[in-house]
């Protein structure tokens, strides 16, 4: 366990940024990395809000966590897709390769509709 560290004044801590020290008086092991944001407005239907938020009450967790956890994993399936897509279009590969990997692709759902 770590010890825990000594406080120090304000004054102290800026002395130590500005030598580069200030990584010493800070526990970095519950830092987090904040990505920044961009705030959008979205116009949703009523019904289709409900049903987001109850399966959001179902699961746990946040409207808002939801919605980007799924905007999230349909950007992903998207891209995967049209990787496949670029895949199917080199004229190298043999028809039967090309078949695998959409194929593969399905069985482990990043195909629209699988």
């Amino acid at each position: 366990m770590k010890k825990p560290q000594k406080k120090i004044k304000a004054s102290e801590f800026d002395q130590a940024f500005e030598d580069g020290r200030a990584t010493e008086h800070l526990d970095m092991s519950t830092a987090k990395v904040r990505y920044p944001v961009q705030r959008i407005n979205i116009d949703i239907p009523q019904e289709i809000l409900a049903k987001v938020d109850r399966e959001a009450d179902r699961v746990g967790v946040p409207r808002t966590s939801l919605l980007k956890l799924w905007i999230a994993e349909r950007v992903d399936q998207m891209i995967d897709l049209h990787a496949a897509r670029d895949r199917v279009a080199e004229p190298s590969r043999p028809y039967e390769a090309v078949l695998k990997d959409l194929k593969d692709m399905k069985k482990e759902k990043k195909l629209p509709g699988s």
